[in-house]
């Protein structure tokens, strides 16, 4: 699938949860939506953006 990508890592992230009993598990407010660690993840997802972006 990945076999032509630079570099693959995989990172995981753990926190973050439901907002209510009755939201949709696939929805931006479960753990699908990175719930309460969003900034957490933003950063890391740049930072390896930028180490891994392809220069010009």
């Amino acid at each position: 699938l990945l076999t032509g990508a630079r570099s693959v890592e995989i990172v995981s992230f753990s926190g973050g949860g439901p907002q209510g009993t009755r939201a949709d598990p696939c929805g931006p407010q479960h753990y699908h939506g990175f719930l309460g660690i969003e900034d957490q993840v933003v950063a890391r997802t740049v930072a390896w953006m930028g180490a891994n972006a392809r220069r010009r």
